[in-house]
């Protein structure tokens, strides 16, 4: 089961990394007046199925034998998600996007799925495991990822974007967990 964890997180990176390169790119007067921007929509909307699904996958696996991609796959695609959530688009349906995959709520199940994992990590062990900090870093983060209800900002739609790599100018939580757990390395998502 292992494998087949790692196997289809690596698919799931797969699928949004293609799906992704609709959010990086910035529209252009074409695609406002003509079916690209319908396009477009369709692979955001492929982006959200496949962000969802990750979660999912990540939240339904058990704990104690994840591997590093599925981890790293997980915050990818809780950013990707917020990404989505405060993406100001004509046409795109944020509140739509909302109902599918909130990170608030996909947090608050991480946190009780890592707590659960500790807690039966040690009745064998007995002692805390590193689910425990786990749990208690993405509580301390969860409110981070709240999107502002109502509040159309420009500034947090990608069509600002000077380059369509540059994620500077979003304001986008940060998913730096390096110091606490998962990674023993700086990461910044």
């Amino acid at each position: 089961m292992r494998k087949t964890g790692t196997v289809i997180a690596y698919l799931h990176a797969a699928e949004a990394s293609i799906y992704e390169l609709a959010l990086l790119q910035p529209p252009t007067l074409l695609m406002r007046y003509c079916d690209h921007n319908l396009k477009r929509i369709e692979y955001l909307t492929g982006l959200l199925q496949t962000c969802k699904a990750c979660t999912e996958h990540f939240l339904a696996f058990d704990l104690s034998h994840i591997t590093a991609p599925m981890m790293i796959m997980f915050g990818y695609s809780v950013k990707l998600c917020y990404c989505l959530l405060t993406l100001q688009m004509n046409g795109w349906d944020t509140a739509m996007a909302h109902l599918t995959l909130d990170p608030v709520v996909c947090f608050e199940r991480a946190i009780q799925h890592c707590e659960n994992t500790d807690a039966a990590l040690r009745l064998e062990t007995g002692e805390d495991s590193i689910f425990k900090q786990a749990a208690e870093t993405m509580r301390a983060t969860a409110p981070q990822w709240r999107v502002p209800v109502g509040q159309h900002d420009p500034s947090l739609g990608l069509e600002s974007l000077t380059s369509a790599s540059d994620f500077s100018l979003m304001d986008i939580p940060s998913l730096e967990f390096s110091e606490d757990f998962w990674l023993n390395i700086p990461c910044n998502f």
